[in-house]
């Protein structure tokens, strides 16, 4: 175990002393509103808690399964500085299935305050292509992070010009909550004005088959009040059906000279 943030973790039980213990953090959500952020950890036995002053502004599970899919939103009535967080969820290793690597996507209303506003999203996971986690990835962690990302973005406001998002992509080896490496350089990453989408691939800076954790960033600037929905998936690249087709080819005819040789 990494750390404990409560208690000695005794293994096999849920509680001590009373209290529950908590492991390491393993996956992370924090929302920003440039004036307060809270954020949500999940340990490595599925255990969610909060800090921040906001914290009782969202409804949120308080055991999801580790590495999987985690998801808050505003309770009815209530604000997070001014936005109406309907949902923001992020999903890694345990429910994503390979090539996809994590997912973020956040929906929000900014129903009060004067001129522009921010607000940020950072989801990070951790443990891919980790074979010490237990059990090994690809479950609960995730698998290995290969030699190419697949970058797929989209940016829906309820008008074409009301939100502009900024989307950054970061890996690190080993365990680092956040990731540190920009992927989508140069920084700070792809901007989406209004509605609008991308996709591309870039190369991942560590090597394919480290151990590493994963940070997806969300930076929405609504010009006034109204909706928007940002969506942020990373995934392996994987290779054209045409290149798929040259591969096939190539193997063909290099098993023709073999039989060639033989004859």
């Amino acid at each position: 175990m990494r750390l404990t943030k409560t208690m000695l973790f005794l293994p096999g039980l849920a509680f001590v002393a009373g209290s529950v213990a908590y492991g390491a953090t393993i996956e992370q959500l924090k929302l920003d509103n440039s004036a307060t952020s809270v954020t949500f950890d999940v340990d490595e036995f599925g255990f969610v808690t909060c800090s921040g002053a906001d914290c009782g502004v969202f409804a949120f599970s308080t055991s999801v399964t580790p590495h999987g899919a985690l998801e808050v939103k505003t309770k009815p009535g209530l604000l997070f500085g001014g936005y109406q967080v309907s949902t923001s969820a992020g999903t890694g290793g345990a429910e994503i299935t390979l090539p996809g690597l994590i997912n973020v996507a956040t929906t929000a209303d900014r129903k009060t305050g004067s001129g522009g506003g921010t607000l940020t999203t950072l989801f990070t996971d951790t443990d891919y292509c980790n074979p010490g986690a237990t059990p090994p990835p690809p479950s609960p962690g995730g698998g290995c992070l290969g030699g190419t990302f697949n970058l797929s973005m989209t940016n829906n406001p309820t008008s074409p010009t009301i939100t502009t998002t900024t989307f950054a992509a970061f890996v690190s080896p080993g365990y680092s909550i956040p990731a540190g490496m920009l992927i989508n350089t140069p920084a700070p990453g792809t901007t989406i004005s209004g509605l609008g989408s991308q996709g591309f691939d870039r190369a991942n800076p560590i090597a394919p088959t480290a151990a590493g954790s994963l940070t997806l960033e969300l930076i929405t600037q609504y010009a006034g009040h109204g909706n928007n929905n940002a969506n942020f998936t990373l995934s392996n690249a994987v290779p054209e059906p045409s290149t798929l087709a040259l591969f096939g080819i190539a193997g063909g005819f290099f098993a023709l000279g073999l039989r060639r040789r033989k004859v």
